[in-house]
Formats: C-alpha cells, structure tokens, sequence
C-alpha cells in the first residue's frame, strides 16, 4: 500500500511531521496546566510548515513563537543560547534580529531539531508557559527525552 503523502527523513522535514510535534507539545502543556500556548515549527530552510495558537491565546504569543522557531533556525543554535549570546553582544543580536526574516526572540523557547548526524531539519518555539512551571519544553523537546523517546526516528529535538 503506498501513500502520496510525503514522509520524513533524516534530511526533511515535513508539514505531517510538523503537526505531530506540535499536538505533542500541546497535550504535554495541557496536562500541565501551562497557560494557552502557541506553537510554530520551521524547516531548515526557514519556511513555516506548522503553527498552532490554542484559544483564549493572547494574540502576541503565535507572534512570539513564530520568533523563536525563526531566531533558532536562522542562527543554527536554540534561542537559550541565543539568549546568552544577547546578554554578552546585545548589539550584535539586535542588528541579527532585523536581518532575520521572521524574527528573532532570543529567549528561551525555540529549539533546533536534528537528525542522528547532528544536520539542523528546523527548529520549534512554543510561547506561553505559566510562571513558575515546569522547564519550559516538554520532555518531547528536551534533548534526553528526544534522545529516549524521538517523535520521528532518526530524528532528535536539541
């Protein structure tokens, strides 16, 4: 049985894959009472194949997380670093920000997905998290769990 849809591999990402890590990374923030969040994957070329803002999301948080996917993905590193990075260069990352054609929010939140060779396929930024929660990305997302558990083998999310 073959299929038209376009499947995934160590060097792709795709819009099926896309939604499947976003409705992760959703069923985990409501399980933990996260606030309403927003969720936007990118490929590594930079194009948007995914974005999910849940209702009652204010309506600057999909904006949000559209910036840190981009921030990541542009950068080649997750915006924790890039964060880092805007700490000890703040005017480097400032002029970064407006070459970067979807944004760039260097705050925690947007995360590089690889494949097993380390290559970059995209990045996730999700926005909304409650104060005081839990570590922002979900297991899903955090590099021991992708590593444990990945979405799409051989796929990982650092």
């Amino acid at each position: 049985m073959s299929s038209n849809a376009p499947s995934a591999t160590a060097t792709s990402l795709n819009s099926a894959t896309a939604q499947k890590i976003i409705a992760d990374i959703l069923k985990f923030c409501r399980e933990k009472k996260f606030n309403p969040m927003a969720v936007a994957v990118f490929d590594a070329r930079g194009a948007l194949l995914g974005l999910q803002a849940e209702d009652n999301c204010p309506l600057m948080r999909w904006k949000i997380a559209i910036g840190k996917a981009s921030g990541a993905v542009s950068m080649g590193m997750g915006t924790r670093r890039l964060h880092n990075l805007a700490v000890e260069r703040p005017h480097f990352i400032a002029a970064a920000a407006d070459l970067a054609a979807n944004g760039m929010i260097p705050v925690p939140g947007g995360v590089l997905i690889r494949d097993a060779d380390k290559k970059i396929l995209g990045a996730v930024g999700v926005s909304g998290r409650r104060r005081r929660a839990p570590p922002l990305l979900p297991p899903v997302l955090s590099p021991t769990a992708a590593r444990v558990r990945p979405i799409v083998k051989p796929m990982t999310l650092i």
